[in-house]
């Protein structure tokens, strides 16, 4: 193969390569809000599953997150139940940048809690609000 025709294979596979890649940020970013909105609830809800709560403070509003950083967060208001699994109920946004989302979330108490026996089992509707800032979609927690 001559060094000419093989500098035109490259750029061929090169700029197809850059349209596939193009192709699929577009495809990413054409997605309706409420799928981004949910892809982003299960994950925080698997942190949360998880324990890991440092990962699960990453969803919330960059603002929040300025006024509360993880330590202050976790101090103040440190958990005192396990989550036990959730399940993602309903997304429905008002605007393109604003979304309340319902999760139906098991706790188990870890114990410590007044009245409440240890290991103790329930199951809640939780309401919440997602909001989208700078393209990204956060979990709305006012302050």
């Amino acid at each position: 193969m001559s060094e000419a025709r093989f500098l035109v294979t490259c750029f061929k596979a090169v700029g197809l390569t850059i349209a596939a890649t193009l192709l699929s940020a577009c495809a990413t970013l054409s997605r309706a809000p409420d799928e981004q909105v949910g892809e982003r609830v299960r994950a925080r809800y698997a942190a949360l599953i998880a324990a890991d709560y440092q990962e699960a403070h990453k969803f919330y509003t960059p603002a929040f997150r300025k006024s509360w950083t993880y330590r202050e967060l976790i101090l103040m208001r440190p958990p005192v139940v396990k989550y036990v699994k959730a399940s993602l109920a309903s997304v429905k946004c008002s605007s393109e940048d604003a979304c309340d989302v319902g999760v139906e979330v098991t706790y188990r108490t870890a114990g410590g809690i007044r009245g409440v026996p240890e290991g103790f089992e329930s199951s809640r509707y939780n309401e919440e609000k997602w909001i989208r800032v700078d393209g990204e979609w956060w979990f709305y927690q006012p302050d």
